[in-house]
């Protein structure tokens, strides 16, 4: 056997792993919860074609003046989004998250950020620690999140998210594939730098701004081993791909971020999209 051949193997027997582990966690779910959930999410295909949304992000480069712009605009939101809401009447359209870290970490506030979005999507696989949060909602909507072994740095990208979604490392990739399939033509990044407060010195140690990674993350974060730090490479190979399938699938992803170093998307001036 050659080594491309040892790797095609490698890689088949990981992803049988990772639908066996999908699996397992998907059968912590009530049944009727799945399958209600199944069919919700299947109302939402193509519900939104040829309309344009954005997804927001969390970076240091997003104001309140923008957001107040997108008050009338379809929004995703992610995360520790709602650190902002005192500061701004927008809210998103969607709102969703995938870390368990991040998640564990805003416990108190997940009921209330949700409640506040038409729709609030949450990784199938924290359901036993978010479940009775929002037992009380009836908007929330449960993401069988998948880890897909990248062959060739190309990442999966799932066209059926009431299926599973793909796991990109970042929630960003997550919103990437919910917009998709919702139909929507046009799907702008905002908020996004993709510029981390991590660095390595130069004998390979990982420095972090503890302040500066608080306040993009959250308390959790700070303490967190260096193994749940943000893989930066990977995702830029995620939306590589995602950018890959918008061209072949017909609909664009713009980055509308100011400033920032994502440069996977095509940039557009923020400003002029409301001409």
């Amino acid at each position: 056997m050659d080594i491309k051949q040892a790797l095609r193997k490698m890689h088949f027997l990981r992803n049988i792993y990772y639908k066996f582990q999908l699996k397992q966690y998907l059968s912590k779910l009530p049944k009727e919860v799945l399958d209600e959930n199944a069919e919700e999410l299947k109302r939402l295909k193509g519900k939104y074609t040829g309309k344009r949304c954005f997804i927001i992000g969390n970076g240091p480069s997003l104001t309140t003046d923008d957001l107040d712009k997108l008050k009338n605009e379809i929004t995703f939101g992610s995360n520790r989004i709602f650190t902002i809401y005192s500061k701004t009447e927008w809210r998103p359209t969607f709102y969703a998250n995938q870390d368990q870290v991040v998640l564990e970490n805003m416990l108190d506030e997940l009921n209330d950020t949700i409640s506040q979005s038409e729709l609030g999507f949450i990784s199938a696989h924290n359901y036993s620690l978010c479940a009775e949060k929002v037992n009380s909602l009836d908007n929330v909507l449960w993401l069988a999140k998948r880890f897909c072994s990248p062959q060739n740095n190309k990442y999966a990208f799932s066209d059926d998210v009431s299926k599973e979604v793909i796991e990109g490392l970042t929630i960003t990739y997550t919103c990437m594939q919910l917009a998709a399939y919702m139909g929507f033509s046009e799907i702008y990044l905002l908020g996004i730098d993709h510029n981390y407060p991590i660095e390595i010195d130069d004998d390979g140690n990982i420095i972090k701004n503890d302040d500066s990674v608080k306040a993009y993350f959250g308390d959790a974060m700070v303490s967190m081993s260096d193994i749940n730090l943000p893989k930066v490479v990977e995702m830029t190979r995620a939306y590589i791909s995602a950018e890959k399938h918008s061209r072949a699938n017909g609909y664009r992803i713009f980055n509308a971020t100011r400033g920032g170093k994502l440069e996977v998307f095509e940039r557009v001036d923020f400003d002029k999209l409301f001409e």
